[in-house]
C-alpha cells in the first residue's frame, strides 16, 4: 500500500466505514424518507445527539466542535426537531449522545434534553444509553446526575495516560487525576469505555501497551484503540507528518494481541470488549440499521438513506 497521504486508503475509525458507499449515493427530497418510515414504522433504531461544544481544543479534534454558546436554545432546538421524527422512528434500543463534549452543557440543559427526549421517543427500558465525555468535564455531580437520567454507559476520551504525550494532544489534566476520575466513574456507571489513541507524535509501542495495561486494571468495560487521524485543518498536523502505515499496523496488532490475551474481544473496527460492553449504537451503525441522527454535524441512517445535518450550531438552530 503507498504510504502518500494522497492514495492511502486506510479505514481508521469507524466514521470512515461509510466513506466507500458515498460515491453510490443520491439525493433525496425529505418528503421520499419519510413515505419510506410510514411504510416500515415499528421498526427499532438507534438515536444519535450530538453536542458540539467544547470548553477546550485538542491539537488532533476533527469533530464538528465549537465553544458553548446560547446552549439552552441550542437543546431545545434538538429537541424541536426530534418532535417532527416521532411519528416515523420508534421504539428505540439505544441512545448516544456525542460531541463536542456533551458535559459541558449545564445539569439543567442536561436534564431539559434527557427528559425531553424520553417524552418524545419510546426509548426501551433495557436500552442502552451512552454519554461522552472528558475528565476535565466531568464532575461528581454531573456523574451523578447522568445516573439519575438513565445514562448507563459512560464513554471517557482519554487518548493516553502519558502526562508528555496529553500536552502534545492538548488534552488539560494530568495522567493521575484522569485515573482518579476513571476510578471513580467505575463504581457509579454500569459500563465504562475509553478511547486510547496511538499514531501519537513521540510514542512509541511500549507508552500504547502502558495505557492499555492502566485501562485493563481500572477493569475498563470498553476499549476504543484509534490511530491519530492527521486532518489537515487539525493544529498537530501542521507540526508533524503521520508516521508510516506499517508502523501504524505493527501496533494495532501487538495491542490486539495484548487486549485478546487480557480478556477483551475485538467487536468492530476500533473496539474492544471485556465482554460486558455490548455497544449497541455501533452496531446499528456499522450495520446500516436505523440511526437517526439529531444536531448540527449528526448523521444518521434510514431506510437506505443517509442524512447529514448542517455543521454548526448557529445553522442547525
Amino acid at each position: 500500500m503507498d504510504n502518500n497521504n494522497t492514495t492511502r486508503k486506510w479505514l481508521k475509525s469507524h466514521h470512515d466505514t461509510l466513506f466507500p458507499f458515498f460515491p453510490f449515493l443520491k439525493k433525496r427530497n425529505i418528503d421520499w424518507l419519510f413515505v419510506r418510515l410510514m411504510e416500515r414504522r415499528g421498526e427499532k433504531g438507534a438515536l444519535y445527539v450530538h453536542i458540539p461544544f467544547c470548553t477546550g481544543r485538542c491539537t488532533f479534534c476533527i469533530l464538528t466542535r465549537e465553544y458553548p454558546s446560547e446552549t439552552t436554545k441550542y437543546v431545545k432546538s434538538v429537541l424541536k426537531e426530534a418532535k417532527t421524527w416521532s411519528d416515523y422512528f420508534s421504539p428505540v434500543e439505544t441512545v448516544y449522545v456525542g460531541g463536542g463534549t456533551p458535559t459541558s452543557l449545564s445539569s439543567e440543559e442536561l436534564k431539559l434534553l434527557f427528559d425531553g427526549l424520553g417524552e418524545i421517543f419510546q426509548i426501551e427500558r433495557d436500552a442502552e444509553i451512552s454519554v461522552e465525555t472528558t475528565t476535565s468535564e466531568l464532575t461528581e455531580d454531573k456523574m451523578n446526575l447522568l445516573v439519575e437520567l438513565g445514562v448507563n454507559r459512560l464513554s471517557v476520551g482519554v487518548q493516553t495516560f502519558n502526562p508528555g504525550l496529553r500536552k502534545v494532544l492538548g488534552r488539560r489534566r494530568g495522567g493521575k487525576e484522569v485515573i482518579k476520575k476513571l476510578n471513580r466513574a467505575r463504581e457509579v456507571f454500569p459500563l465504562l469505555t475509553i478511547d486510547v489513541l496511538y499514531d501519537v507524535p513521540g510514542q512509541d509501542k511500549r507508552d500504547v501497551i502502558t495505557d492499555l495495561q492502566k485501562a485493563v486494571k481500572i477493569g475498563i468495560d470498553g476499549i476504543s484503540l484509534y490511530p491519530l487521524i492527521f486532518g489537515p485543518k487539525t493544529a498537530i498536523s501542521r507540526q508533524f507528518e503521520p508516521p508510516p502505515i506499517e508502523i501504524a499496523r505493527d501496533i494495532f496488532e501487538t495491542a490486539k494481541c495484548f487486549l485478546e490475551d487480557n480478556g477483551y474481544n475485538h467487536v468492530n473496527i476500533n473496539h474492544f470488549s471485556n465482554g460486558r460492553d455490548k455497544f449497541r449504537y455501533s452496531s446499528y451503525f456499522n450495520s446500516l440499521g436505523n440511526v437517526l441522527g439529531l444536531g448540527a454535524g449528526a448523521t444518521g441512517f434510514m431506510t437506505d438513506c443517509f442524512v447529514k445535518h448542517k455543521s454548526t450550531s448557529e445553522v442547525f438552530v
